[in-house]
């Protein structure tokens, strides 16, 4: 029943993506305004903010969301790809990968952290 439910949250776009898909829409921005990505996997949301021109700097620290990313965005030259991970200070850190990465590294980009007691890496 749960799975139902979750579907059909889904597919009416009552999920937290597509609420935050939605408030980005909102947003005005234009040729003349800048965006940025914290871990932006494979550009969904990146998407969104550059579609109107807007310069958007796009962050994905994930090597396999990383050439997904840039190859998505390839032919789009008011989008900026940094393989980088944002943070408060400069350094340098590891990138724990989804327990299941070794089945489908980019289908489970999205799990990566940069905490090692994230329960799944």
């Amino acid at each position: 029943m749960n799975r139902i439910v979750e579907y059909l949250r889904w597919k009416l776009g009552l999920t937290k993506e597509a609420a935050s898909k939605r408030a980005l829409e909102a947003i005005p921005l234009g040729p003349s305004d800048l965006a940025i990505d914290c871990g932006a996997n494979i550009g969904e949301m990146t998407a969104i903010l550059a579609r109107n021109g807007s310069e958007v700097h796009a962050f994905e620290p994930n090597p396999h969301a990383f050439a997904a990313l840039c190859n998505r965005f390839s032919d789009r030259p008011n989008v900026i790809c940094h393989q980088a991970a944002v943070a408060d200070h400069a350094g340098r850190m590891r990138l724990y990968l989804h327990q299941n990465s070794n089945q489908d590294e980019l289908l489970w980009s999205n799990g990566s952290s940069l905490l090692c007691d994230k329960p799944n890496v």
